[in-house]
């Protein structure tokens, strides 16, 4: 606990994951849990020893397969890597988490988005989580592990679980064209280096507030804690919205923000 502020509750982890040859990486995560359930996350990565190119780094995490209705702010429909997004247009989808997955004839890495401003997952009641980035980055919601993907050898090897896994990356390796043609080109490599990003996640009921309009939201910590209720939260909320970022795809945010259409 903060003793400084007790309208929030600070944890911080350390993580050290060591590989072979003295190598690893160290993960430091500081959660800041406010008063009306909203969590921000600061992460530090260090990878350490002589390390390859790495095909992602960044942080997963699992929720219930009853999650399963995905929203996203960034590149789509389809899915997006950093050297192959120039055809995924910037805009707001929606879909299945079991639907995000590309039937490659040999399993492997699938589904991501790029540049993602937000994310929600909800069950069939409208309630659930959403993601809310620092800044745009790589996501994707999957009914299975990357390790289930390198084991599976053929599409029906590959079993969806009751989960949903989701993925919050700093960055994904390009993707090159390997298969028939050169690695992916420099600046799309991803070398080990120490990286810092953070994301937020707020609990979102679909029957009371819209993720386009709560994603904007930037939360006061004075005004973080459990004495607030639902609608005091809306209320206060609504007077603090993100100046700098604007849905185009919210009718609403655009009036706001002085276009006439």
């Amino acid at each position: 606990m903060d003793d400084t502020d007790s309208d929030k509750i600070l944890i911080r982890t350390v993580i050290h994951w060591d590989g072979k040859r003295q190598t690893g990486f160290r993960h430091e995560c500081v959660y800041t849990v406010w008063g009306n359930g909203w969590v921000h996350t600061e992460n530090a990565i260090e990878p350490y020893g002589d390390l390859p190119v790495l095909p992602r780094l960044g942080v997963r995490f699992a929720l219930p397969g009853s999650y399963g209705g995905l929203e996203w702010y960034g590149r789509g429909p389809f899915e997006s890597y950093p050297d192959r997004k120039a055809g995924a247009a910037l805009g707001r989808y929606r879909g299945r988490v079991g639907d995000q997955a590309e039937p490659y004839i040999f399993p492997q890495e699938t589904g991501n988005k790029e540049d993602v401003r937000w994310a929600s997952l909800i069950n069939e009641d409208g309630d659930g989580l959403l993601i809310v980035p620092d800044t745009p980055l790589s996501f994707s919601a999957l009914p299975f592990t990357s390790d289930d993907l390198d084991q599976a050898k053929h599409q029906h090897e590959l079993i969806s679980k009751d989960e949903v896994f989701v993925s919050i990356d700093f960055k994904q390796n390009g993707l090159g064209n390997k298969s028939c043609g050169p690695e992916p080109l420099e600046m799309y490599l991803l070398h080990p280096r120490p990286v810092r990003f953070g994301y937020s996640l707020r609990p979102i009921s679909g029957t009371r507030e819209k993720p386009e309009v709560l994603a904007r939201f930037v939360f006061d910590p004075k005004l973080a804690n459990a004495h607030l209720d639902a609608e005091e939260t809306r209320e206060w909320i609504m007077g603090n919205r993100k100046a700098d970022y604007i849905d185009p795809s919210d009718p609403d945010a655009r009036r706001q923000a002085g276009y006439s259409h």
